[in-house]
């Protein structure tokens, strides 16, 4: 599915999620922003306070350039498809100078057996590359992101430490992923 047609389908949980996810940044501190709607709901959302933002989205580095106290540095790669966010070797090449505190991720699939997984193989690789640059790795998805799979894994529910969803996250996956000790937050 088209990004301007994902970014439109439950945009109340989307915001609720991203209102939670934001609650978790201090003041001083450097997260790095994966692609996505509901990460790009997260930018919108995130106030005007010192933080340093990495990104390789363009739409997210947009709505964060109009607050004039984060910092945004904007990871440059080869867009692909109707993706804001960047790809490739040069992005590739300069993950490896940086070290964040939190991490918000986004992915199309989250499976308890299958893992995390999108469907471009440039994406992928970009995903499992940031994992192991942050100090707290936080999953950003909703209800209909869980029991979906997509063509291309990029890492375990193991590399995650938090995820937060919506409220009509069934129950099932809910006592999946705490057998599996994750931290689950509920976005109300």
């Amino acid at each position: 599915m088209p990004i301007m047609e994902r970014q439109g389908k439950f945009m109340d949980e989307k915001r609720a999620i991203a209102k939670m996810a934001v609650s978790m940044i201090e003041e001083e501190s450097t997260i790095l922003l994966d692609g996505g709607s509901t990460i790009a709901q997260m930018a919108e959302l995130l106030g005007d306070f010192p933080v340093t933002a990495i990104t390789n989205d363009l739409k997210i580095a947009n709505i964060l350039l109009n607050k004039e106290r984060i910092q945004v540095i904007v990871l440059g790669g080869s867009q692909i498809g109707t993706t804001t966010s960047l790809f490739g070797p040069l992005l590739l090449d300069s993950l490896q100078r940086y070290r964040v505190q939190h991490l918000f991720l986004g992915t199309t699939g989250i499976d308890p057996n299958h893992g995390l997984s999108v469907f471009n193989s440039l994406q992928a690789e970009y995903k499992r590359q940031i994992i192991p640059l942050a100090d707290q790795v936080i999953l950003l998805a909703d209800h209909t992101k869980f029991g979906e799979t997509a063509l291309i894994r990029f890492g375990h529910i193991s590399d995650v430490d938090t995820i937060i969803s919506d409220s009509k996250l069934l129950e099932y996956f809910r006592d999946k992923l705490k057998k599996q000790n994750k931290r689950v937050l509920i976005a109300p």
